[in-house]
């Protein structure tokens, strides 16, 4: 059941992704001269990921490091450099909300049986036809307040 959801939220996120406009390539070519890195390095914090132009970021609503157990709590993913129509974010208790220009917004509610050591998964994939896939697995802090 639990894979079922997963497979089902991923497949709503490509579905919700695929309907969106493509962004303008005014804003595409102002954000690449924003966003110059090295094409092979690969950074990353607690909740940004990059790897060569391309970046993810979680922010969780009000600036909250960490999510609570049954609660809900809203998120943004914004990316630069990202084909939107070729990502995905997935994870348990993830809901689709709305999709921005630019960025992802969802409601997360992390449920206890699906933590793994106290944090939640949240992966994120771009697929990249001609390369490597632009993956990566955010783990977020959950408490119990129980």
């Amino acid at each position: 059941m639990k894979n079922l959801n997963l497979i089902l939220y991923g497949i709503f996120t490509l579905i919700l992704s695929s309907c969106v406009n493509k962004t303008d390539k005014k804003a595409d070519t102002e954000s690449r001269s924003e966003f110059k890195m090295d094409a092979d390095k690969e950074t990353e914090s607690d909740f940004v990921y990059s790897k060569g132009n391309k970046k993810v970021e979680l922010i969780l609503e009000n600036g909250v490091e960490f999510l609570e157990v049954g609660k809900p709590t809203r998120a943004d993913f914004p990316t630069e450099n990202i084909n939107n129509q070729r990502f995905m974010i997935n994870g348990p208790g993830i809901m689709v909300n709305t999709k921005d220009r630019d960025k992802f917004r969802y409601t997360i509610t992390p449920i206890e049986g699906t933590l793994v050591n106290g944090n939640l998964e949240i992966n994120v994939t771009e697929i990249v036809e001609n390369g490597d896939n632009f993956t990566h697995k955010f783990l977020v802090p959950v408490k119990n307040t129980n």
